[in-house]
Parts: C-alpha cells; structure tokens; sequence
C-alpha cells in the first residue's frame, strides 16, 4: 500500500512538472504557430511585444497572453487596424493535435484600440479576410 501510494506521488508531482516545464521549453514554438496561424488567416499583420503561456492557469487548456498587440492591415494602404495593451486567450491543443486547427475558447481584450477608416476610392481598412473561392 505505501508502495503504490509513493508512485500515485511521484506520478503526480512529475505531471504537475510536466505542466510548468512544457510552456518554458515550447515558448518559441507556441508563439511562432500562433502568429504564423494569425498572418496566414489575415490579410493583414499581427504583431506582438511579449508574451506569457501557462498550461495552469486555464487547465486543460492552454492560456496564452500577449504584450502590446497590433494589427496592421497589408492592403490597400499599410494602416494599423486594431492595437491593445494586452491580449489574453484560452486555447484548445487537443483540436490542434487532432486536426492541425488552433480553436481559441476565449479572448480578453485590455485597452483596445480600432482604428476603422473608409479611404476616398471607398475601399476600407477593416477588410482582412481573404475572400473564399
């Protein structure tokens, strides 16, 4: 009995290390699919300053905030859409693993700015989904 109740512990305390250490060591290629998901998505570039990913926080999924976010339209004219101070979103990595598709559970927004201009040719800067074909 007391045998199996120090593997139950170990086991634990190795998966709850899994859980801290996994966000440290994948940083750069978490961050890295999620702007080239966003750049892909869009007409349009997002832009990050920093940020901070934490499988704890939100459990099971991962909660991942951003530092100084903007996002600057391509076409027709380079021009800044959207920018904030902070975004942060739970995301679910069981739907990427299972079909290569980030699904973001949730979004909050600190101190965001649009900027939505219609330029003199009628054309606007808000339009930053490809057309389907």
């Amino acid at each position: 009995m007391k045998k199996a109740l120090i593997i139950i512990g170990g086991l634990l305390v190795l998966f709850l290390a899994a859980l801290f250490i996994i966000p440290v060591f994948f940083k750069d290629e978490i961050l890295a699919l999620v702007k080239s998901q966003a750049n892909k998505s869009l007409t349009a570039d997002v832009n990050f300053s920093d940020a901070d990913i934490s499988l704890l926080r939100s459990f099971p999924r991962l909660h991942l905030s951003l530092d100084s976010v903007s996002i600057v339209n391509r076409k027709p004219v380079q021009d800044t859409l959207v920018s904030m101070t902070s975004l942060a979103l739970s995301i679910d990595l069981w739907s990427y693993l299972a079909n290569d598709k980030l699904d973001i559970l949730s979004a909050k927004f600190v101190e965001p700015r649009v900027y939505a201009h219609v330029y003199k040719d009628s054309t606007n800067n808000w339009s930053i989904f490809p057309e389907d074909k």
